[in-house]
């Protein structure tokens, strides 16, 4: 869900079953309540101490200098090829969704030694170069618009579909280390970092929703026909027993610590935030790829 400027930044979902919708026995809380339901990627052991910080926020991608707690080197590159290594060209954003939270599961990645899963969520000491670059490729600045509206769950859906249209499958960088952003002809999301700009892209499934389709949330009071607005957008997987929405998407925040992730969530129809109820907007179908 969109988080506040203080909170920007993701981790992600256990491997494993996201092949089909599916119905999931719900040993869950009530309905109208949101839960992780994946492994939640830990910290490295030297950032343990640093565990209770909020997550580090974005920061303006516009040409001028990205500020304070830029990654290391070493993590600028380590982050290069793990987008480098996310699935390209398979017409189906879903998969690089996956991809991400499948290495939030433990999986290792291609050419970068030891445990990489914190590459998938937020960082508490610096910005996470991974999740910056969904801002940078997808030319939607963090900062261009005010308030929870900066969160990067709408990024994270621009990132995926325009990687899974891509045919270049090595990222470059420009000179901040920033991904060279995609070409404009796969740009085929919204070109915005609000959630709400996701109510009114592409077709309304809500009927007959199917895996890999984007399931939108909106704040209570923020629903303005096409307006962007507060609230939270995923890809839909299935459906629990409960009557729970499954949820793959960037920036789902583990309730218990207020951290954010690629990870998997039950979400109700309704649930609620600091800064309002958030109610189930629609289900819309990607066909960008026609």
């Amino acid at each position: 869900m969109e988080l506040s400027r203080r909170t920007a930044l993701g981790s992600l979902l256990a491997t494993g079953a996201f092949g089909l919708a599916r119905e999931v026995v719900a040993d869950t809380p009530p309905a109208q309540d949101e839960e992780i339901s994946s492994a939640f990627p830990g910290l490295p052991n030297e950032w343990k101490a640093y565990g209770d910080n909020p997550d580090v926020a974005p920061t303006d991608l516009s040409p001028v200098p990205l500020g304070t707690g830029k990654p290391l080197p070493a993590e600028i590159e380590i982050a290069r090829k793990i987008m480098s290594a996310s699935p390209a060209g398979t017409k189906n954003p879903l998969d690089v969704a996956r991809y991400f939270a499948d290495i939030g599961g433990g999986k290792s990645v291609p050419g970068v030694d030891g445990d990489v899963r914190h590459y998938v969520r937020g960082w508490p000491v610096r910005y996470n170069p991974v999740i910056v670059n969904f801002f940078s490729a997808t030319k939607t600045n963090p900062l261009a618009i005010s308030g929870d509206y900066t969160a990067w769950c709408a990024a994270f859906i621009n990132w995926c579909v325009a990687r899974s249209l891509s045919q270049s499958k090595e990222v470059t960088l420009d000179a901040r280390g920033l991904m060279v952003p995609f070409a404009p002809s796969v740009l085929k999301g919204t070109d915005s970092a609000s959630s709400g700009s996701f109510r009114c892209w592409s077709q309304d499934v809500r009927e007959s929703p199917q895996p890999g389709d984007v399931i939108v949330w909106a704040t209570q009071g923020t629903v303005n026909k096409c307006a962007p607005g507060k609230g939270h957008v995923g890809f839909y997987v299935g459906k629990a027993l409960d009557g729970r929405f499954l949820t793959l998407g960037g920036n789902q925040r583990d309730p218990a610590t207020n951290q954010s992730a690629v990870v998997e969530k039950r979400i109700g129809q309704k649930f609620s935030r600091s800064d309002g109820l958030v109610e189930f907007h629609s289900i819309r179908r990607w066909v960008g790829a026609a």
